[in-house]
Parts: structure tokens; C-alpha cells; sequence
């Protein structure tokens, strides 16, 4: 999928976050257990703009019934 920049309207390339360990986002489901996500990341080579999306989105859906 091509991104392009809300600010300069250029193509944004892919990027890397990283971080010892690696890095990710969750959402909590028990005291112990959560759901992970890997972040995939785009940034525009022009004005330094960065986007980061979540590989699995669909894991943080809000439950409307709680």
C-alpha cells in the first residue's frame, strides 16, 4: 500500500522502530494475558512526518457490550 504524506502530499517511505527487545503495541485481554501487534512504520523523506500503523488492527476493537 502507498502512503503519501497529509503535509506534503509525497510518497512516505517505510521505516523501521526499533528497540532492544523489539517494540509493539498490546491490548490487555486478563491480568496476565494480552493481545500483540507488531507497528509498522512510513515516513516522508521530505518534512520528516511519520506514520504508524498497527499490523494487526483488528485486535483492538472496542467491545461495545462491556
Amino acid at each position: 500500500m502507498m502512503y503519501k504524506c497529509p503535509k506534503c502530499k509525497l510518497p512516505m517511505g517505510r521505516a523501521e522502530v526499533g528497540a532492544a527487545g523489539g517494540i509493539g503495541i498490546f491490548k490487555k485481554t486478563g491480568k496476565i494475558s494480552a493481545k500483540w501487534s507488531n507497528i509498522h512504520c512510513y515516513v516522508c523523506a521530505t518534512c520528516g512526518y511519520i506514520e504508524l500503523y498497527a499490523e494487526k488492527p483488528d485486535i483492538f476493537k472496542v467491545d461495545e457490550n462491556k
